[in-house]
């Protein structure tokens, strides 16, 4: 994926208020593809309606949301984060 427009991240922002939300960076290991990842709430993993309403604002630059990290914590459960990537 080339660019994201900030437009973009601020239609996740205002859809997705219930959490808070970070953005940040990642590089595939023997790659040069980086992408960037979103971080909801405190790990949370996004319910499938949720999901959709992301992929719906992703669809008008031609990407989606797809699990990056899915780890288990013994103390706090499924943590979650995801990357934007190019469809």
């Amino acid at each position: 994926m080339n660019r994201i427009d900030l437009k973009i991240i601020t239609q996740i922002s205002t859809e997705m208020d219930r959490y808070d939300i970070e953005i940040g960076s990642a590089k595939r290991i023997g790659s040069l593809e980086t992408f960037l990842t979103l971080r909801f709430g405190y790990w949370k993993e996004l319910d499938g309606m949720e999901r959709i309403a992301v992929d719906n604002i992703l669809n008008t630059c031609n990407a989606k949301l797809m699990i990056d990290r899915e780890d288990y914590d013994d103390d706090c459960g499924w943590l979650y984060s995801y990357r934007i990537v190019e469809k």
